[in-house]
């Protein structure tokens, strides 16, 4: 809420929300007999709720201490390992739920993605991942990329689809659905303090 209130009041942002039907997925078991992959075990970490683990990052991130959390492995999180080098990323996550995976999908794929596993508890499981992918998530984000990216090879590493299904055991279906989006309707630019 504090982040809502800056917006509101120093950019002058103005929204309201709508329902659109737009393209999501549904993460579901990807083997019949409901076997998880090679990668992904029930986790014996003892962790927090994902919401206080929220609430920790956040207090960090406003002292500034994005280091405590960002980029080393650890329990109860979800990293990027990229100690296989830049063409061979990891994503490793300890006692997470279904939850903060679907978030993580989310950011991946630029779709909203839903808990369709029937999967509770909390897992270990670590994803290669494909550098045009993470390229891919960092444009999405804003970042800008050089156009020589595109020309960066194939890596070792699965295409998220692939690594999903053999790694971890899960899917991703593609569906439409309605969706609540949040639409910008005025911002301004912040007046000087």
């Amino acid at each position: 809420q504090p982040l809502r209130t800056l917006l509101d009041d120093r950019f002058k942002l103005k929204t309201h929300t709508e329902m659109r039907e737009l393209p999501i997925y549904d993460l579901v078991l990807a083997r019949s007999d409901g076997r998880l992959g090679p990668d992904m075990t029930p986790s014996k970490s003892e962790c927090p709720s994902s919401d206080e683990i929220a609430a920790q990052q956040g207090a960090a991130l406003a002292k500034g201490d994005v280091a405590s959390f960002m980029g080393k492995p650890g329990p109860c999180m979800i990293t990027t390992d990229a100690s296989g080098g830049p063409l061979n990323l990891l994503m490793r996550g300890d006692g997470q739920e279904m939850k903060q995976l679907v978030e993580q999908l989310s950011a991946l794929t630029g779709r909203t993605v839903r808990d369709k596993t029937g999967l509770t508890g909390r897992y270990d499981f670590a994803m290669k991942m494909d550098l045009q992918m993470v390229l891919a998530l960092a444009k999405r984000m804003g970042a800008n990329i050089p156009a020589a990216a595109a020309n960066i090879p194939q890596a070792d590493g699965s295409s998220l689809m692939t690594a999903l299904n053999e790694q971890l055991g899960l899917k991703l279906e593609s569906m439409r659905d309605s969706v609540t989006v949040v639409v910008i309707d005025s911002v301004e630019a912040p007046t000087p303090d």
